[in-house]
């Protein structure tokens, strides 16, 4: 009897997708239980009335009902894409509507980045309301923020449409990272610096009866510092291994498929830190401290540490 060679309906370039499909769709619904956990956790400080409610909540409260859409349109559109070519809801990848979802899922993915930026920005200018040049240098890293991150887009969109097998230039990756990374840089500066200067007015006016919340202030201020840090720490390493893998990498591919939604989590955790300043201030509260305490929570009450 003849041996017969079967031929697998799927091309190397489409088997070499479904497998990075598969890992994109595990690494999403990774950090998407995370986001899901936090968000749960968010809702719950809201309704249990630990934030005052004022204008800034509801900014916090809107902008985090906004990731939730973005991050769950991204990873519904992010399966769709994923789905094997002899899936039902599949659509054939030589239709145009096929590239269309990736081209939206893309955009999804990069309104969180900016989401992110956004609030770093926020926190920022609210610790600074009467410094013109913080308001300035963070107008300018935000306009810069967009413009890189949609003209990344743009070029993506326009590259991949005539060649889904190009993923550009190494260094293309740069044109929205670095606005995004300077952003998050110079609003961390800005924490940093005011940081420095309340503790040099705790050592001259501080008295025992605002020591500890002053202590607080600083303890707050230090988390948002570090938590900033750590986001960028997170970009520069997403950065330099698209720079020495690609984007064709499976590298590229899983921080690809986190990042967004790890930009989505950080206001979350910023929301999170201030409850909890906000708890303890209640449970230790000193006569006289009210207004210092308050301050503590001015990322998200809009009652900032004013200069």
């Amino acid at each position: 009897m003849s041996s017969r060679t079967t031929e697998s309906p799927l091309s190397d370039f489409d088997i070499f997708n479904l497998r990075v499909g598969i890992f994109q769709t595990a690494v999403s619904f990774l950090f998407f239980g995370v986001y899901c956990t936090l968000f749960i956790v968010t809702i719950l400080i809201f309704m249990t009335g630990k934030l005052s409610l004022s204008k800034a909540q509801a900014g916090s409260f809107a902008v985090t009902i906004l990731a939730l859409f973005f991050s769950t349109t991204s990873l519904v559109l992010q399966i769709i894409t994923n789905l094997p070519p002899s899936s039902l809801f599949q659509l054939d990848p030589s239709n145009r509507k096929h590239y269309n979802l990736i081209i939206v899922l893309s955009i999804m993915d990069r309104l969180n980045y900016l989401l992110s930026d956004g609030i770093v920005t926020w926190r920022a200018w609210i610790l600074c309301p009467s410094n013109p040049l913080v308001k300035l240098a963070m107008c300018i890293c935000m306009i810069l923020s967009c413009a890189g991150t949609f003209l990344d887009t743009g070029l993506t969109a326009k590259k991949f449409l005539r060649n889904p097998e190009n993923y550009g230039a190494k260094t293309s990756i740069l044109l929205m990272v670095v606005p995004l990374l300077v952003t998050n840089l110079a609003a961390t500066s800005v924490i940093v610096y005011k940081m420095i200067w309340h503790y040099r007015n705790m050592r001259k006016f501080s008295t025992d009866k605002t020591h500890i919340s002053a202590l607080k202030v600083q303890k707050f201020l230090s988390l948002l510092i570090q938590s900033g840090l750590v986001y960028a720490i997170i970009w520069t390493i997403y950065t330099v291994l698209t720079l020495l893998n690609g984007r064709e990498s499976l590298v590229f591919q899983a921080f690809a498929s986190g990042m967004p939604l790890i930009s989505a989590i950080y206001p979350l955790f910023i929301i999170i830190i201030a409850a909890s300043q906000n708890q303890r201030s209640n449970h230790r509260q000193l006569e006289g401290t009210e207004a210092e305490e308050t301050g503590t929570l001015g990322l998200v009450s809009g009652s900032a540490i004013r200069q």
